[in-house]
C-alpha cells in the first residue's frame, strides 16, 4: 500500500496523504485527517523509511564502527562485545537501532571517512579499536556526532579507561604485598592504552624508590600467544622478577601458561597481573588477579554521550571521560 493507492481510494491529493500521515498537518480537518489514519491503518500502511531518512536525513541508525584486524575479529572480542552490550542497551533505549561495520587499516591510512555516514546511512557513529589520530580527526571533522570508546587521542569526544591510573595502581598493588623486582609485557605494536598503562607503573615505582629507573619492558602480539614468547624472553634474559605486570589479560594468561610449563610456579614464584579482567580471567590457571575495566559501563557511557550530541542542534564540546578501575582479586600474585 503506497500514499499514491491511498490517494486514490480516498479521493484525496497525494500531497495531502503525505501531509497527514507524515506531519499530522492541521490545516485539514480532523475528519480528514481521522479518516486517512483509519484508512491506513485498515491496509497495513507503513512508511517508506528510506524516502524519510532521504527527506529528513533522520534514519534512526547509529553506526558501530570497529578496525578490521586481519585473522582477528575485534567484533568477536570479549572485551569489544561488552561495551557492544552497553551501546545497544542504551541506544534501544533512546530509540535508535546500531548497524555494526569495519573499516579497513586501507581506508584508515588514506584517510577515508566511512561510506555509511557519507552515503547518510547512519545519523551518529562510535568508533572502538583504533587511535590512529590523523583518521579519528578526519573523520571527526566530517561528522560531528561520534563518539570514541576504549582508545583515543586528545581532542576527541571519548570514553576510555583510566590506563595511565590504572598503571599506577597496579604498581601499588604488587609493592603493598612485598613485590620488589619487576618485569613488564606489552604490545609489540603501537597502541596508546597499553603505552599509558606501562607509563603509570613505571611512575608510581619510581616515585616510591625516589630515582629514575626503567623498569624492564618485554613485547608480543597482543592477541597471539604474544605473552608466552615475552615469558621465555624474561627467563632466557636471566631476569627473575618476583611479579610480571602484562598490559591486557590475554598476554597475561598466555606469560602463566609458558612459565609453568618451563616449571617456574605462578605465583610461588614469580606473580602475573593482568589488565582488561576478560571473562575468562576467572577461568585461568591459576585465576589471574587483574585491573578490571567495566566494559558494559563504558558502552552505556559512549551511547549516552552520543545520543546527547544527536539531540542537540549545537556543536557540544568534545567531552573526553576515564572510567575507574579497580583490583579483581585472585590468585595469580601472591603476598611475599
Amino acid at each position: 500500500m503506497t500514499l499514491r493507492k491511498i490517494a486514490a481510494e480516498l479521493g484525496l491529493d497525494c500531497g495531502t496523504i503525505s501531509h497527514i500521515l507524515n506531519h499530522d498537518d492541521s490545516r485539514y480537518s480532523k475528519e480528514t485527517r481521522k479518516r486517512v489514519r483509519e484508512f491506513a491503518d485498515s491496509k497495513g500502511y507503513r512508511p517508506n523509511a528510506i524516502a524519510r531518512a532521504m527527506r529528513t536525513r533522520k534514519t534512526g541508525i547509529v553506526g558501530l564502527l570497529f578496525r578490521q584486524e586481519p585473522g582477528h575479529p575485534l567484533s568477536g572480542e570479549s572485551f569489544y562485545s561488552r561495551i557492544i552490550e552497553g551501546v545497544e542497551s542504551d541506544l534501544l533505549d533512546a530509540g535508535y537501532k546500531v548497524l555494526l561495520a569495519s573499516v579497513s587499516n586501507a581506508e584508515i591510512a588514506s584517510c577515508q571517512v566511512p561510506s555509511i555516514f557519507q552515503d547518510g546511512f547512519v545519523e551518529g557513529m562510535i568508533i572502538l579499536g583504533t587511535s590512529d589520530e590523523r583518521w579519528l580527526k578526519n573523520v571527526y571533522k566530517a561528522c560531528r556526532k561520534l563518539v570514541v570508546v576504549d582508545e583515543a587521542p586528545d581532542g576527541l569526544p571519548a570514553v576510555v579507561s583510566a590506563n595511565f591510573e590504572g598503571g599506577r595502581r597496579a604498581a601499588q598493588y604488587l609493592w603493598e604485598r612485598g613485590h620488589r623486582s619487576f618485569a613488564l609485557i606489552t604490545g609489540e605494536r603501537p597502541s596508546l592504552n597499553f603505552q599509558q598503562r606501562v607509563d603509570g607503573f613505571q611512575s608510581w615505582i619510581a616515585e616510591q624508590l625516589d630515582a629514575e629507573i626503567k623498569i624492564p619492558v618485554f613485547q608480543g602480539d597482543a592477541w597471539a600467544d604474544g605473552g608466552a614468547s615475552a615469558a621465555r624472553a624474561i627467563l632466557a634474559s636471566g631476569l627473575r622478577p618476583s611479579a610480571i605486570f602484562c598490559t591486557n589479560d590475554h598476554m597475561a594468561i598466555d606469560a602463566m601458561k609458558a612459565l609453568q610449563e618451563t616449571g617456574c610456579r605462578v605465583p610461588e614464584e614469580i606473580s602475573v597481573l593482568g589488565f582488561d579482567n576478560i571473562l575468562v580471567s576467572a577461568y585461568a590457571t591459576p585465576p589471574l588477579t587483574t585491573v578490571a575495566v567495566d566494559k558494559t559501563q563504558m558502552g552505556r557511557e559512549a551511547a549516552r554521550m552520543l545520543v546527547e550530541k544527536l539531540k542537540s542542534a549545537d556543536r557540544l564540546p568534545a567531552l573526553r571521560k576515564e572510567m575507574p578501575l579497580k583490583i579483581a582479586e585472585r590468585a595469580s600474585v601472591q603476598t611475599l
